[in-house]
C-alpha cells in the first residue's frame, strides 16, 4: 500500500519548487561583448568623420546612440549580432562589421552607394 507524503513535506517541495522557478539564472558578471562605446573615424571626401556610438547588446540584439563628432546622432536600429559578424543603421546608414576583440573593423555604406571601411576601437573606461 502506498503512502500520501505528510502535508508538511508536500509544503517543502512546494517551497523547494516555487523558489527555483523565481530564481534568475546567473550572471556572469560581465556585459554582452559589444556593450560599451565604440569609436572611430574615417575620410569623407576629404574632411575627417569622427563616429561614436554607444552600444548594448541583449542576446543577438544591439541597441544605442550614434554621435557624430561631438553631436547626438540618433539612435541605432537594426542592429544584430550573429557570431562576430555585426550589423546595424544609424541615420538610416547600415555598418557592417566583424568583431575582433576590442576592435570592430566595419564598411559604411552612403546613401549614393559609396562605402567607406573603418574600424571602430572600445574605448576603455577611466575607473
Amino acid at each position: 500500500m502506498r503512502r500520501n507524503p505528510s502535508p508538511v513535506l508536500l509544503l517543502l517541495m512546494l517551497a523547494a519548487a516555487t523558489a527555483t522557478a523565481q530564481t534568475p539564472p546567473a550572471s556572469t558578471g560581465r556585459p554582452a561583448p559589444l556593450t560599451g562605446t565604440w569609436e572611430g573615424s574615417f575620410n569623407h571626401e576629404g574632411r575627417m568623420e569622427y563616429l561614436s556610438f554607444v552600444l548594448e547588446q541583449r542576446d543577438s540584439t544591439v541597441t544605442g546612440e550614434s554621435y557624430r563628432g561631438a553631436e547626438d546622432f540618433g539612435p541605432i536600429t537594426d542592429g544584430r549580432v550573429v557570431g562576430d559578424t555585426v550589423s546595424f543603421k544609424f541615420a538610416g546608414l547600415p555598418i557592417v562589421g566583424r568583431r575582433d576583440g576590442d576592435r570592430l573593423p566595419v564598411t559604411l555604406t552612403a546613401y549614393n552607394g559609396i562605402r567607406y571601411p573603418f574600424t571602430l576601437v572600445r574605448r576603455t573606461s577611466n575607473h
